[in-house]
């Protein structure tokens, strides 16, 4: 008797999330995080299943009128970021900071995501540093791709060798508070098979000590390119 009476609550509970979420539908820009929050509450406690469905993804295309892509990155959006902040920015956009996130190491993630700084490039081919919370959707996505690539990059790279521009990040002169997003210095193999260096957050009235960091690595020790 019971089981049968938490069947009835659990078929309420389905057809109660389905109007809700059919409601929302409705409402031109709105409801984002809603959405997201209630199918993820019927994939997490197999609600889908009280309807008959196959798996989940079918109960979002039959009972809800929804694409699977868009199902899914709504619930993306509502495990990441409240209700507020999806309101203001919108899918796609949030979908580009998740997958920033997504490509930044575990100990470099910001702790407020929309005021992270983020390096895009401008009119004339030079990058600049803009917070997640001015830069559009595609300036995000494209500090993802620029971030993955330089992550191919690093992987070519000797461990010997990057251990050394370590050692020269730590001689730089301090970085100015709120530019610095990430390695001071990064390496890179090119396609040719050649190393180069990317600098960060360099303070222009401390040229001559930068340039006097770097003479002090080069003199130290040859580059080991193996």
């Amino acid at each position: 008797m019971k089981r049968g009476r938490g069947a009835l609550v659990r078929k309420d509970q389905l057809a109660r999330a389905t109007a809700e979420i059919t409601r929302l539908k409705g409402l031109v820009g709105k409801g984002l995080y809603e959405i997201g929050r209630l199918l993820d509450r019927v994939q997490r406690e197999d609600l889908w299943r009280e309807g008959k469905f196959a798996n989940f993804d079918e109960y979002v295309v039959e009972a809800v009128d929804m694409s699977r892509t868009n199902a899914y990155q709504f619930m993306r959006i509502a495990r990441h970021f409240n209700a507020e902040i999806a309101k203001r920015y919108g899918a796609s956009k949030l979908e580009a900071a998740i997958r920033y996130l997504e490509v930044t190491p575990a100990d470099e993630r910001p702790g407020d995501l929309m005021a992270a700084q983020i390096q895009v490039r401008g009119v004339r081919g030079r990058y600049r540093l803009v917070s997640l919370h001015e830069a559009t959707a595609q300036q995000i996505y494209e500090a993802v791709r620029l971030m993955k690539g330089s992550k191919r990059g690093a992987k070519r790279v000797p461990k010997a060798f990057r251990g050394r521009m370590e050692r020269l990040a730590e001689k730089l002169p301090q970085a100015p508070t709120g530019t610095r997003s990430g390695e001071r210095v990064r390496v890179l193999r090119g396609d040719d098979g050649r190393l180069a260096l990317t600098f960060q957050a360099i303070p222009y009235d401390e040229l001559g000590a930068f340039v006097k960091a770097l003479q002090e690595h080069a003199g130290g020790s040859g580059a080991d390119e193996g």
